[in-house]
């Protein structure tokens, strides 16, 4: 699922009888939804999904041994090719703009440049320390990698799709604080124009 923003919202079913899925778009909150179509393709399977906007959403797909990523702007009417592989395993999409995404494949993450390929980082297989998981209050964050940019931090709650922190930094060490916050399960993403990390954080 992919909620773009309160009104707007993608989803997709996978059917494991017919071995297919099927892509559905709300625009009123989830009163009602259309079935979207991609051309030319029937029995497909959505391994991953992200939403930039309320139009544009990228879709990862397996049809015919295939990987495919593609990208509607204008909310499904319309779809282009970004990307064309034999691989499979394509999850996670994560896009910062249009001309910079990643996915992961395996233990590999993938890096989208605006070009027609994506390329394979393996200088940024992350290793990222997050205690304690579950949290209470304080949630302890150390990168057993150096890290030399500045990188974004973003907590986002699974339920209702909404940032509920942005922040940045440029530490090897930070501590987010999750005192206030409902108890409730979140994804931890860090990010930069290198590299993207996310994980599940539970909040009691």
């Amino acid at each position: 699922m992919c909620v773009a923003n309160e009104n707007v919202i993608y989803y997709s079913i996978y059917y494991p009888t017919y071995n297919k899925s099927q892509l559905l778009k709300t625009i009123d909150g989830g009163v009602t939804w259309t079935d979207i179509n991609f051309f030319n393709t029937e029995n497909f399977i959505i391994s991953s999904m992200f939403a930039l906007n309320k139009d544009t959403l990228y879709v990862a797909i397996s049809e015919n041994n295939i990987i495919k990523i593609l990208k509607t702007k204008n909310g499904g009417f319309t779809w282009e090719t970004e990307y064309l592989s034999n691989n499979y395993g394509v999850k996670n999409l994560f896009y910062i703009n249009e001309n910079l995404g990643f996915c992961t494949l395996g233990k590999y993450i993938l890096r989208y440049t605006g070009s027609s390929s994506i390329e394979k980082d393996y200088s940024e297989e992350m290793q990222v320390s997050i205690t304690p998981n579950p949290t209470t209050n304080k949630l302890n964050i150390a990168f057993n990698t150096e890290i030399n940019t500045p990188f974004q931090i973003q907590l986002i709650e699974i339920a209702s799709g909404k940032i509920v922190l942005q922040e940045s930094s440029n530490t090897q060490n930070f501590r987010i604080n999750m005192e206030k916050l409902p108890s409730s399960v979140y994804i931890l993403r860090i990010f930069n124009e290198k590299f993207v990390f996310n994980n599940r954080i539970i909040k009691q």
